[in-house]
């Protein structure tokens, strides 16, 4: 009966912490996150195409993310020489498909 017990409340301290998890990124629109690496794609001509993001989410200690740049300013940002953007915050929101997506502007949108 005690190995029962146990086994329940690891079971639940798990969905406790992925619940959490779970909450503070859908909650992840209110807060700014730093990203810590990014790559950027380019077409054929020399133009970026699409960027890739991964970085830290606040208030989730061991919580990652990774996104696509969430649309064309944001995706020049990133592939500027002039700044390196590694360090920035930025807005992390999912599509209506669930993609993730990294934005360098708050209200930004598609």
């Amino acid at each position: 009966m005690a190995v029962d017990i146990q086994k329940q409340a690891h079971y639940l301290s798990k969905s406790v912490i992925e619940v959490s998890r779970l909450l503070v990124f859908a909650l992840s629109d209110l807060f700014a996150h730093p990203f810590q690496t990014y790559t950027v794609e380019f077409d054929r001509e020399g133009a970026p195409a699409k960027g890739f993001v991964i970085g830290r989410l606040i208030g989730d200690r061991d919580g990652r993310f990774i996104a696509n740049a969430g649309n064309t300013k944001t995706l020049e940002q990133l592939a500027t020489r002039t700044k390196e953007p590694i360090g920035s915050f930025g807005w992390v929101k999912a599509d209506a498909n669930g993609r993730n997506l990294f934005y360098l502007d708050r209200g930004a949108s598609l």
